[in-house]
């Protein structure tokens, strides 16, 4: 089954894009599956990203997983993956809304 039929979803900007899951679709039960589903929905939008883990880019961050784009040039993390299981609140049916951090540098 296609993601365009088993996940609900906006990718009008890629700083307030949302997911969640249609009720009776099947479920997912990884958070690696969760990650997947949704780099495969932002690469149908047009954008290169991969999904990665923070350490296998050199990052300090405890999250399992994260969305980058291929280029280096923003990040999709779940900022809220302390406090909840992202396959659990997809399963649910909750709205999940990943956090965009900018990787372009800025001119001093």
């Amino acid at each position: 089954m296609g993601t365009e039929n088993d996940t609900l979803y906006a990718v009008d900007d890629i700083k307030s894009t949302w997911f969640k899951r249609k009720p009776g679709t099947p479920k997912l039960y990884t958070e690696s599956a969760v990650f997947y589903r949704i780099k495969t929905i932002l690469n149908a939008a047009g954008y290169d990203v991969i999904k990665r883990s923070p350490e296998r880019d050199g990052h300090m961050h405890s999250a399992p997983y994260y969305i980058r784009d291929r280029k280096w040039k923003f990040a999709l993390i779940d900022d809220n993956y302390a406090l909840r299981s992202i396959c659990e609140a997809y399963n649910a049916g909750e709205e999940i809304r990943l956090m965009f951090n900018d990787f372009t540098p800025v001119n001093s």
